[in-house]
């Protein structure tokens, strides 16, 4: 590889001299695997665009990404969904993740300008860390929106009032609700939530004491509380165009998705084979993989934890996660359970964090500790895989939430994509990431930084 690649290391990265000039956001010039396995493979999944939309301009930046820094770390990030130009559509937020009880939720506002501006501050401080925020999804009612969800300690609720309507500098996030467990006595740490896109009085938590929770905002109550998997829950989506259906990962290595007109059943759509614990990159340069074999703390029973999960909002068939300490993404078909569609591996680092591209179902974005953003095209060639993927089939109680079933896919190669779109290098090891609703930026964190990057 040059020393311009964006894979190899050499260009510009974390520890790059200080007023040297930002990377930019590029497409992929590696030329495309030559092999019997062609793209048009899925062709159905992901479907064929007539031109890739993302080729054209990304070589060269009008000016560079902009960076806000904060006084605090920053973890927790969103964008709010819509598409259309206003206020609204350049909101971010942003929440931190410190270990006392001073933790803050925040908004940044992403003028036309493509200047990053601070436009509120939460009230009161946390008393723990922020592990996940999301802005309110618009709807036809609503189309900005003016509330902002957090998890942590609890579910808390907060709008969001602007400068001119607080009569201050800048705007105020007030807590409106807080919504915790049943159990009075302890309510277990919060990992994830899901705002329902299309009934927004629905918001899914993910808790360590294994459980789901669905609350109705109306109400302010819990809908439903059912047991999610045998260990830890670390995150949880609603599927696209649903109510009902969600999806949900955790510590005990499988993707499970429950449907809530009927809990007594549930569907495992993929457990980690017990080799994914000491299976490194299959890349010969990936010499953060060699430490991630050696590593012999793992998952419990030898099963790799599954970290985080998006739910792909144009396909509702289509979801991708990854594993602990993992460099790969897996992406996963529900009408194909438990084998893999596609597997992407071009990360040199532990990936962080993924999101769809809101507006095409074929593209991902994926970061991690390799400090770099990678884009991701579903439609690229793929070469077949080296080891067939046959977890076998199972049935697992699942307390309230009754029996789970799995069908493995007997025999079935998954395919690894090992060249992405376009790339970006930032400064230093990423760890979050999601879009604007048109599609056309990302907003990432590191340290105590915010960053867009547009395409």
């Amino acid at each position: 590889m040059s020393a311009g690649d964006p894979f190899s290391g050499g260009g510009p990265g974390p520890n790059r001299p200080m007023g040297s000039q930002r990377p930019t956001l590029g497409v992929n010039t590696h030329h495309a695997h030559r092999n019997s396995f062609s793209a048009a493979t899925f062709h159905n999944y992901f479907g064929q665009p007539p031109a890739n939309p993302y080729a054209r301009g990304f070589a060269q930046q009008a000016r560079p990404p902009y960076i806000a820094d904060l006084p605090w770390p920053v973890f927790a990030l969103d964008w709010h969904a819509g598409a259309s130009q206003g206020r609204a559509s350049g909101r971010i937020a942003i929440g931190s993740f410190c270990d006392d009880a001073f933790n803050r939720i925040g908004m940044l506002q992403y003028t036309d300008e493509g200047e990053l501006i601070k436009t509120a501050d939460l009230e009161t401080p946390l008393p723990f860390p922020v592990t996940q925020v999301k802005l309110e999804p618009p709807t036809t009612d609503r189309p900005h929106g003016n509330l902002v969800a957090s998890v942590g300690d609890y579910l808390r609720i907060f709008s969001i009032h602007d400068a001119e309507q607080s009569g201050r500098r800048l705007g105020v996030i007030r807590q409106e609700a807080l919504l915790g467990n049943t159990k009075p006595d302890f309510s277990a740490p919060l990992t994830a939530l899901s705002w329902n896109k299309h009934d927004t009085s629905i918001i899914a938590t993910a808790s360590v004491d294994t459980t789901c929770t669905i609350w109705d905002l109306n109400t302010q109550q819990a809908r439903t509380q059912l047991i999610a998997h045998d260990k830890e829950v670390f995150d949880v989506e609603f599927l696209a165009n649903s109510v009902d259906v969600f999806a949900s990962v955790g510590a005990d290595g499988s993707v499970r998705m429950f449907d809530l007109r009927a809990l007594e059943h549930s569907t495992i759509l993929y457990e980690a084979p017990l080799s994914m614990a000491q299976r490194p990159s299959s890349r010969p340069d990936s010499a953060m993989a060699q430490s991630a074999q050696s590593d012999g703390k793992g998952a419990t029973a030898g099963a790799t934890p599954l970290l985080r999960l998006a739910a792909c909002p144009a396909e509702p068939n289509l979801l991708a996660t990854f594993h602990a300490h993992a460099q790969t993404v897996q992406i996963l078909d529900v009408r194909r359970p438990g084998t893999p569609l596609l597997e992407l591996d071009a990360h040199v680092g532990t990936v962080n964090a993924l999101a769809w591209c809101p507006t095409a179902k074929n593209i991902l974005a994926t970061v991690a500790d390799d400090a770099q953003i990678l884009v991701w095209d579903l439609n690229a060639n793929a070469s077949p895989g080296q080891t067939p993927v046959t977890p076998a089939s199972t049935t697992v109680g699942g307390g309230s939430a009754g029996s789970a079933t799995s069908a493995g896919s007997s025999g079935a190669t998954m395919a690894r994509i090992r060249e992405p779109l376009m790339a970006y290098t930032a400064e230093s090891e990423l760890n979050n990431l999601a879009w604007s609703g048109d599609g056309t930026k990302i907003v990432t964190t590191f340290g105590r930084h915010v960053q867009v990057v547009r395409l």
